[in-house]
Order: structure tokens, then sequence, then C-alpha cells
């Protein structure tokens, strides 16, 4: 597998660590990407991971699931709501439409 290199500062692609040396923009060094992986400086500049997977992963677990874990904790209860009510598939469409109408009102 071949290495790829990367200017940030220009966005110019270059095939060997050669030509991104013999580049003849005033690039800082700071900016350059091999194979994904950013510079120590650079990282420590933008507060991110080296590497593709841990800038990934930084921006996964900042996510706050606790909205889906919400609403799927009101589908499974509208589900068991509408098994002992007996309702019918019309009524059920539309008793969750009523919830999907509700639940972003109240939430504001």
């Amino acid at each position: 597998m071949s290495k790829r290199f990367l200017c940030l500062w220009c966005n110019g692609n270059f095939d060997t660590e050669e030509q991104m040396m013999k580049h003849t923009h005033p690039c800082p060094p700071e900016f350059r990407m091999i194979n994904g992986t950013i510079t120590v400086e650079l990282s420590e500049a933008i507060k991110m991971k080296r590497t593709r997977w841990g800038r990934f992963k930084d921006r996964f677990f900042e996510l706050d699931f606790g909205f889906g874990f919400a609403f799927m904790g009101l589908v499974v209860m509208n589900y068991f709501f509408t098994r002992q009510m007996n309702l019918t598939f019309i009524e059920c469409v539309i008793e969750g439409l009523a919830w999907g109408f509700a639940i972003p009102r109240l939430l504001k």
C-alpha cells in the first residue's frame, strides 16, 4: 500500500515525500498529512486526535444519545400500550401520529 501525502494548507496531493518537500508554496510544515495522520503540532493546536480513527471516536462519543434512547423507550411503550388497548391498525397509526406531533412540542 502506497502512502498518500496531502498538504492541508493548500490542499495539494503528492505522490512522494520528496515532492512534498520540494513544493514551492510557502506552506507551514505543520499542515502535512501522511495517510490521514496529521502532525503532532497541528493536533495540539486544533485539540484533535492525530489519526482518522481517533478523530472518529472523538466525534462519535461527543454525540448525545439520550434523545435516541428516550425515543426508543417511547416506541416500546407505545407498542405495549397499543397491544393492551386492542387498537386496530388505523387507530395505531393515528395514535402514533399524535405522539409524534406531541413529543417535539412537549420537548420545547
